[in-house]
């Protein structure tokens, strides 16, 4: 078979320990169905459980924010109302929705706050929003609110929480978002269900997000239910009417961001990833509005009756009298039995193995252009960076690629100067026309798995030091397709530093969106000078090291920055003999009968699996391998090995390809499943096929 390693691999797996119960007055004594140990001294919640006797300390909520809505106005000194349509900056509130915000829509009578949605007579529609941006920020804590949704086709009652300064992470996605609960077309066709869900991670599409749903037995219009969340460090826990149902953890979710020296977003900052509570370790803001239409919900048709009432009995946040400060924990409490939600949960990546980001880099300068190699099938193509530029008339140039680092001698750097008229200088692929393997240029372009949750996200990053610059002169950045086919990017000044070094990172969609006049932009999948220096308008000196390409994603191993090629060959894995050039262990197996120990003759006849190389009675496939499962009770896993690992990256977009014939399942119904290892954990996971080629190739 085509394989790396294919193993059986028993696997455990345990539920962390938590507590039960929720609270349901400001102060109380929490009822522990498991006790546990490396709590702060407030308590809190942990995944150990101490030996001996263990009293934990009382719980103490304390009422930070509270709104019974027991006037008969909004009061604006906790919320703040939103107007419009989302235009200019984000039409149809980013989602296609239908309606336009007004304060006209909110009423409070009788203890209830009431958002109305409507339909108007000119056939538009309009609702409300609001939210405590700049009244209410905070972090960690209990959030509950009371509410009875309205329902309908194309109605959409969402309660969540956006994070209040988007100079922490950036925009949305990265900033986070926690959805306590949304409910789409609610009460529609039998529809009973509110969900939670949380977004964070890459920009790219299908937003990264955790999410479950909760059938709440009849429509949400009946009557008012308890939405509440826990928020502490590391955990976020869902509950509906005191049960909780949902916990989504920090190993589930990330911050991937473009930051300053300091770790603050920054549009020209190289990317980093955030501390490990990331985005949900800062201050958020409540939100409470009603969408109507657009995506996920869908247009109103006839069969919604209007107008609808989405109405709210309280709100109340609470924090944790004595709880850590720096983690929210001493009063969050648990239910053992709710598992963890996976990434994606129930969206179209759950099927696949996602990273937080799956990230590749590939060094173009370091101590002088690089000479990148790439190793397939036995065979070895190398791509050297060359150093050129252009000079316009009447400028001067200097660049020198091998130059010493004024701040440490046995460093090299690339010094440039121009003055008196545009010139640049740039990064070009060695000219591979007569490579067997590898063709002129760079592919950028990521996706290497066409599909969702392979789009990039990509940057060229250098460190610089300014040692002069004139006035008004400007620094571009360029990534070259074959002239005029490039992207550029003007550096503003407020990002320069002079006398001092500092990394600078110009992005693949700023490049996108700046093309040369006159050209058709860059084309990230062939990039001729993956990167080119200017300057114009004046003189510059300046040092520059350290320049790579990342690109990150959300699938495993679907994006990358690679070497063009011309099409590789075949990595051989059998071939009428075993290519142990390659997979240097060659045949072997495993089985539960010898404690799954590896071994490489296949002719005991005491060991589950046996197989020889025979001639095939097709004289046209010459040798083939014949493998053969005994009907003892063991379980075996037949493979081909190596001893070391072999880089298949190459052939992340290829297949593994074999021919297979069954002669005899015997009393097997279930068939056979095929993996690619890389030394457990390290797998593509076990592939079910069932019952096939049976008796034919």
């Amino acid at each position: 078979m085509f394989m790396h390693s294919l193993r059986f691999n028993q696997r455990q797996s345990a539920e962390p320990a938590s507590v039960g119960g929720a609270p349901k007055t400001f102060w109380r004594t929490a009822a522990y169905l498991a006790v546990l140990a490396g709590l702060s001294a407030c308590g809190g919640v942990s995944d150990e459980v101490p030996e001996g006797n263990f009293v934990p300390p009382p719980v103490e909520w304390r009422i930070a924010f509270s709104d019974e809505f027991d006037g008969d106005a909004l009061n604006q000194a906790k919320w703040n109302i939103a107007v419009g349509d989302g235009c200019p900056d984000l039409c149809g509130w980013g989602n296609g929705e239908l309606q336009s915000y007004s304060p006209d829509n909110i009423q409070v009578a009788g203890g209830v706050l009431t958002l109305q949605g409507r339909q108007e007579a000119d056939g538009s529609y309009t609702s409300a929003r609001i939210d405590t941006k700049g009244k209410l920020n905070f972090r960690y804590g209990r959030v509950e609110i009371s509410a009875r949704l309205p329902e309908g086709q194309g109605i959409w009652p969402a309660i969540w929480m956006l994070p209040t300064d988007e100079t922490v992470y950036g925009p949305w996605p990265r900033g986070g978002e926690i959805d306590i609960m949304e409910a789409f077309n609610p009460g529609v066709d039998g529809n009973n269900s509110v969900q939670s869900t949380t977004h964070y991670g890459l920009p790219t599409s299908p937003a990264n997000g955790t999410s479950s749903r909760n059938d709440l037995g009849v429509s949400p219009s009946m009557g008012f239910h308890e939405y509440a969340l826990e928020w502490e460090r590391d955990n976020l826990r869902f509950f509906i009417d005191g049960v909780h149902y949902q916990t989504q953890k920090a190993s589930q979710w990330y911050a991937y961001f473009p930051a300053d020296e300091d770790g603050y977003y920054d549009e020209f900052g190289a990317f980093k990833q955030g501390p490990r509570d990331a985005p949900f370790d800062q201050l958020f803001h409540l939100v409470m509005n009603f969408a109507i239409g657009g995506d996920p919900v869908g247009n109103p048709d006839g069969t919604t009756v209007w107008p609808q009432d989405f109405e709210i009995d309280y709100v109340r946040v609470y924090e944790c009298a004595n709880a850590n400060a720096d983690t929210g924990r001493g009063c969050g409490v648990a239910d053992a039995s709710v598992v963890p939600l996976q990434d994606n949960d129930g969206g179209p990546l759950e099927n696949v193995e996602t990273a937080q980001p799956y990230l590749e880099r590939l060094d173009l300068y370091v101590d002088g252009p690089e000479s990148i190699e790439l190793n397939v099938g036995g065979e070895t193509s190398t791509n050297t960076l060359q150093v050129n530029g252009y000079t316009s008339d009447g400028a001067s140039v200097i660049s020198d690629p091998m130059a010493a680092d004024p701040d440490d001698a046995t460093n090299t750097v690339w010094h440039v100067a121009i003055s008196g008229g545009p010139a640049n200088v740039y990064l070009e692929s060695q000219d591979l026309t007569d490579d067997p393997l590898l063709d002129t240029g760079f592919n950028f372009s990521g996706n290497r798995n066409v599909g969702p949750g392979g789009d990039p996200v990509g940057e060229i990053v250098f460190d610089m030091m300014v040692n002069s610059i004139d006035v008004g002169t400007d620094l571009y950045v360029k990534l070259d397709s074959g002239y005029p086919n490039l992207g550029q990017v003007l550096i503003p000044a407020s990002q320069i530093a002079v006398g001092a070094w500092k990394t600078y990172s110009i992005k693949f969609d700023m490049l996108l969106a700046n093309p040369l006049d006159g050209g058709s932009g860059v084309d990230l999948a062939n990039v001729l000078n993956p990167f080119v220096f200017e300057v114009q308008n004046g003189a510059a000196d300046v040092f520059i090291d350290k320049i790579r390409v990342t690109n990150a994603c959300k699938v495993v191993g679907a994006c990358g920055a690679d070497l063009k090629t011309k099409g590789l060959p075949d990595l051989v894995v059998f071939d009428d003999t075993v290519n142990t050039a390659t997979w240097t262990a060659g045949i072997g197996a495993s089985d539960s009968g010898t404690g799954y120990a590896d071994y490489f003759v296949g002719t005991n006849p005491t060991d589950k699996v046996n197989w020889s190389i025979i001639a095939s009675d097709e004289s046209e496939r010459g040798d083939v391998i014949e493998v053969t499962f005994n009907d003892s009770p063991a379980f075996g896993v037949w493979f081909v090995k190596s001893s070391v690992p072999v880089d298949t990256n190459t052939y992340n977009s290829g297949a593994v390809v074999f021919d297979l014939k069954v002669l005899d399942y015997g009393s097997n119904t279930t068939g056979m499943t095929f993996k690619v290892d890389c030394l457990y954990p390290c797998t593509s996971g076990d592939k079910a096929w069932g019952v096939v080629s049976d008796v034919v190739w």
